[in-house]
Order: structure tokens, then sequence, then C-alpha cells
């Protein structure tokens, strides 16, 4: 990602957004939030009960995507494992 990350105001702030609209960076990891965001920020997009800006619901909608993924996954290889599937 070669984007610039601005500052935003309230960045800190553990219930404000975690990405925010109109910058750059924001907006890739957005797209992407897997790669590049850190712990923190991810357990932050998880945990999110209401977006507070169309990049948080962008990233929120993809992670559960993935949540729901995973969960399948694992539910698969557990079935062929005890040969229920």
């Amino acid at each position: 990602m070669g984007t610039v990350h601005r500052f935003h105001p309230d960045e800190n702030d553990p219930t404000g957004a975690v990405l925010y609209d109109g910058c750059e960076r924001c907006d890739e990891h957005a797209k992407h939030p897997l790669m590049g965001l850190d712990a923190a920020n991810l357990t932050r997009l998880v945990d999110l009960r209401n977006a507070r800006t169309v990049n948080d619901a962008a990233a929120y909608a993809i992670l559960e995507r993935v949540r729901a993924d995973a969960h399948y996954l694992e539910r698969t290889v557990a079935r062929f494992r005890t040969g229920a599937g």
C-alpha cells in the first residue's frame, strides 16, 4: 500500500471510527482489512456495533465474510475427519 495516511483528530478515541472516509490509506484498509491492520484495529472492527463510516462498514462486512468462511471450513473439516462428510 503506497497511499498516504492522514492524521485523524480522534483516532485514539476507542469509540471513534476505525477507518475514516476521505483518507486514501483508510480506503485501502477498508478494501483489504487483513493486510496491514494491527491486532488492535482488527479487534475494534470485529467488535463493531455501529459503523461510524462507510469504510468501517465495508471492512466489517469483509471480516464477517471471512469469519463465516472460516466457520464453514472448520465444520467441513470436522465432518470429514469424523467420517460424516
